[in-house]
């Protein structure tokens, strides 16, 4: 029951390789100061900037973590599709 995940953050990213670096790190220490058991769930959306080196540096140093890469803006279509839907009512 230790080992359970307790909480799942997903963080979709797109061409940040500016800020993606401190934002996980940031969450990771939050996540580990409070103690729950976690997993990030990294969303490269198709960068087309070093974000994709940047996740993969960090990952070396934090292995609770997963990326799920995107190749054609998945992640922003979805999210506009809802907002689309949500926005119609």
């Amino acid at each position: 029951m230790k080992n359970q995940i307790f909480l799942s953050v997903i963080i979709p990213t797109l061409n940040s390789e500016n800020y993606i670096s401190k934002t996980i790190s940031k969450i990771v220490n939050e996540l580990e100061k409070i103690g729950y058991t976690y997993e990030l769930i990294i969303i490269n959306d198709g960068s087309t900037d070093a974000t994709k080196i940047k996740i993969s540096e960090l990952k070396k140093k934090i292995r609770k973590y997963q990326v799920i890469r995107v190749h054609k803006k998945l992640w922003a279509a979805c999210s506009n599709s809802m907002w689309n839907k949500k926005s119609k009512r």
